[in-house]
């Protein structure tokens, strides 16, 4: 899925770019009460502390729900459509959408989900069927 649209990128959403390494999870986590985040936020959503900090954490969690997007306002996705994406509990705590590899991944199936870098300012979550 090497083939993804570049989008600008928020502050928050350049340093999450900036850490999508190798394939690694990282999202904020509070230093206060220990939650991790998802999406990123300037508060933690829990105990509304501001000192969040990128950790990398599990990649691991199971697909909740699968859709394919049959249309699009967004040029890239509407030429490439139909696009399967998928809503994953991650075992880290929260639950994230993120870009189906290799196709529509069912329900209840376990996964693996990365960052890949698709530019300096963004990253997007990709899900693969654990082996």
């Amino acid at each position: 899925m090497s083939d993804l649209p570049e989008f600008d990128g928020s502050r928050l959403a350049r340093e999450r770019a900036a850490q999508a390494v190798n394939g690694e999870l990282t999202l904020q986590r509070c230093t206060v009460c220990g939650k991790v985040q998802y999406p990123s936020r300037e508060l933690c959503q829990y105990c509304l502390c501001g000192d969040l900090i990128w950790s990398r954490v599990a990649r691991t969690g199971i697909v909740l729900a699968t859709v394919r997007v049959q249309t699009s306002m967004h040029p890239f996705f509407r030429e490439h459509a139909p696009w399967p994406i998928c809503s994953v509990a991650l075992d880290a705590g929260p639950r994230v959408i993120a870009h189906a590899r290799g196709g529509a991944i069912e329900s209840g199936v376990r996964v693996e989900v990365a960052d890949e870098r698709v530019s300096a300012a963004h990253c997007v979550l990709i899900a693969s069927v654990t082996a």
